[in-house]
């Protein structure tokens, strides 16, 4: 089995800057996390928010600029703070037409 860090570290050769500028994340991967470490908390413990769990994606993998969050239903109720969002079909709709339109969109999205 590999070694994940054998395809390369999230940092540039000097390890001084990002690899990423942007960081997209769909909406139901978050939903698939958020139910897997909640379906088998008990009553007396406290659910894992949102929140949490974002915050450890967050400390994992790195972004020069922000985190976005992307999905073709309408605006998520709990969108971790400091992170964008954006309509899957806005998303699609720009990786068919050009890099500059990619480019517009992420760098205009909002942070909530």
């Amino acid at each position: 089995m590999s070694n994940i860090d054998s395809y390369g570290s999230l940092y540039s050769e000097d390890e001084k800057t990002l690899k990423y500028d942007f960081v997209l994340i769909h909406q139901g991967i978050l939903d698939n996390l958020y139910d897997f470490f909640n379906e088998n908390v008990g009553h007396h413990e406290k659910e894992i928010s949102m929140q949490t769990i974002f915050d450890n994606i967050r400390s994992k993998i790195k972004a020069k600029h922000r985190y976005i969050i992307h999905s073709g239903r309408s605006k998520p109720d709990k969108i971790p703070k400091g992170v964008a969002f954006i309509l899957f079909s806005s998303l699609q709709k720009v990786l068919d037409d050009s890099k500059f339109s990619l480019c517009q969109l992420l760098y205009s999205s909002r942070i909530q």
